[in-house]
């Protein structure tokens, strides 16, 4: 896993494999490359791979809802921790200037088409 930091005045944000658009203003979409999106002002997953629920429903009782906003850093750290040995997953963190809300999208660099391998 690597990170990337960006600091945008946007949030026009295109997925670097597919090219699809994947956040822009107040709305997100995931492309097939998409690992998670994550909402840092919210501590929210709008969305999430099938395969990555179930690893943190199995492994490490990971909470998806919580009360308070330091329960919400504490999952997204696990979160982190169960992630960091996957070699081509790029986290993109991405700040908007005008709100300072971080969003955070995870692309799996090696993903590609059925047939085109």
């Amino acid at each position: 896993m690597q990170e990337v930091s960006l600091v945008l005045d946007h949030y026009d944000f295109f997925c670097p494999v597919t090219g699809q658009k994947i956040l822009w203003q107040d709305n997100c979409k995931s492309s097939p490359a998409t690992a998670f999106i994550h909402v840092d002002y919210s501590q929210e997953f709008p969305y999430i791979t099938p395969e990555l629920l179930k690893l943190f429903e199995e492994k490490c009782d990971f909470i998806f809802e919580y009360e308070d906003e330091d329960d919400g850093l504490e999952s997204y750290e696990r979160f982190l921790l169960e992630i960091k040995d996957m070699p081509n997953l790029v986290i993109f963190n991405m700040i908007d200037t005008e709100s300072s809300i971080m969003i955070r999208v995870g692309i799996n660099m090696n993903y590609c088409k059925e047939g085109e391998a």
